[in-house]
């Protein structure tokens, strides 16, 4: 079945962009966005770094959002213009003695949501679909107003771009509503479950049982979402670029630029090498890794369901990851006060491979090596 809404072509390297969510917490507890001057998404507040880091905040519900202006192909380019957002983030924060909180799911003060602006009362926007079942996604009823936490999510967007791009002529796996699916479910057995692994903890468990469940994603048109100003369309020349949001990473995953990084590197191989992926996926894996997610706790065994990833990651990297940087998630990783926490405080260029290097040392180098 062909797909009418994404239109790319041949591929030369791919594009990325992100719209993480993030908590804020002042003496122990949630507090609003709102509560320290950000506006809704209709006034967002765009700023830049140096004139080169572009970026804008804004709340979305109860949790701040952040926006890359523009996509690119440079993974480090998206990295930076997080960490410099996150920086400006919590600076405004901490005007209010507020911090910044990277996790899934916190404890929200229902009396400000009811008080609130009415945009903190509304949950979600348009409606994700499941690469699993083909149909919209099915969370369990969650009530805005009534429910004692919010969850956050960090979408992780990609599409082909550098590349002549025709209307009315579509190449490509990409037409194929099925393959998009099918990339969806590698997207989890080889980002999604590396990510479970490393971070799962109790809050990403009860995000699941509502919002980013294995398997979620979206499609975009770049070109018409944004209006020929950002994404690839921007960066090339070329308009109607569509690609996949994938939603399943939870809010954990923005404790260190290396694993956003991590991510965009796994969805542009499944992107560039999708018939070789295709050709080694196992269905019963794949409804194994589904589960696992979905439960969202990190466990050792998760490790024998952990598929070798060329170029990224084998068991042995992920293993000596988890133990070296992961394995006790505190609050030197989870929160942010300033421009010293350890997963943003260096320039995002080297990201995943600098990473591994720096807490493993170099014996992994016969399997990562450097590739924005």
């Amino acid at each position: 079945m062909k797909n009418p809404n994404v239109f790319m072509a041949e591929p030369n390297t791919t594009c990325h962009g992100i719209d993480p969510e993030v908590f804020l917490e002042k003496d122990g507890k949630g507090l609003a966005a709102h509560q320290i001057g950000l506006p809704n998404s209709e006034n967002r507040l765009a700023l830049d770094e140096q004139g080169t880091w572009h970026f804008s905040l804004y709340r979305d519900g109860w949790a701040a959002e952040i926006n890359t202006r523009y996509g690119g192909s440079c993974r480090a380019y998206i990295g930076n213009c997080v960490r410099y957002a996150l920086y400006s983030l919590a600076d405004m924060a901490k005007k209010h003695k507020a911090q910044l909180r990277f996790v899934s799911a916190m404890p929200v003060d229902t009396n400000t949501i009811a008080n609130g602006p009415p945009d903190i009362r509304q949950i979600g926007c348009n409606p994700a679909m499941d690469a699993y079942t083909g149909q919209p996604t099915t969370p369990q009823n969650f009530d805005p107003i009534k429910s004692p936490f919010r969850t956050t999510g960090v979408h992780l967007h990609s599409s082909i771009g550098h590349a002549q791009v025709h209307l009315c002529r579509p190449v490509g796996w990409w037409e194929d509503f099925d393959n998009v699916r099918l990339f969806v479910k590698m997207a989890d057995v080889y980002a999604g479950l590396p990510f479970t692994y490393l971070l799962g903890n109790k809050q990403s468990a009860l995000r699941r049982k509502y919002y980013g469940l294995a398997g979620e994603y979206r499609i975009h048109d770049y070109d018409n979402r944004h209006k020929g100003t950002s994404g690839c369309g921007y960066l090339t020349g070329y308009k109607y670029q569509g690609g996949i949001e994938y939603r399943v990473p939870g809010g954990e995953v923005l404790c260190d630029h290396a694993l956003v990084n991590m991510g965009f590197g796994v969805l542009r191989r499944l992107y560039l090498f999708f018939e070789d992926f295709a050709k080694v996926y196992d269905p019963k894996i794949g409804e194994q890794v589904r589960k696992a997610i979905n439960n969202g706790v990190s466990k050792e065994d998760l490790l024998d369901l952990v598929q070798d990833c060329p170029g990224m990651y084998n068991k042995d990297v992920l293993r000596g990851m988890r133990h070296a940087l992961y394995s006790k998630l505190d609050d030197t990783y989870l929160t942010m006060t300033g421009r010293t926490h350890p997963g943003w405080k260096d320039e995002c260029h080297l990201g995943w491979y600098e990473r591994v290097d720096r807490a493993l040392g170099h014996k992994y180098q016969n399997v990562i090596y450097y590739n924005y």
